[in-house]
């Protein structure tokens, strides 16, 4: 999850950081924690110069408590 202002729009850093422990994942078979994927997207904010606003740990609420 992240902690984003806009709707349908992530900061630059989101994408490659999820696409980069996708791939990790493919190639390695180890699945990607939301931590690992957080501790990895300081570089890619780094170079996109945009914040990582990925929201770990974070517990989503039942479904019914959001209607």
């Amino acid at each position: 999850f992240t902690d984003e202002a806009e709707h349908s729009r992530l900061s630059v850093p989101t994408y490659p950081t999820l696409f980069s422990a996708m791939l990790n994942w493919i190639e390695t078979g180890q699945k990607p924690s939301p931590a690992t994927i957080k501790a990895a997207c300081p570089v890619f904010a780094e170079k996109y110069k945009e914040p990582c606003l990925f929201v770990v740990p974070y517990t989503p609420a039942l479904t019914g408590s959001r209607f």
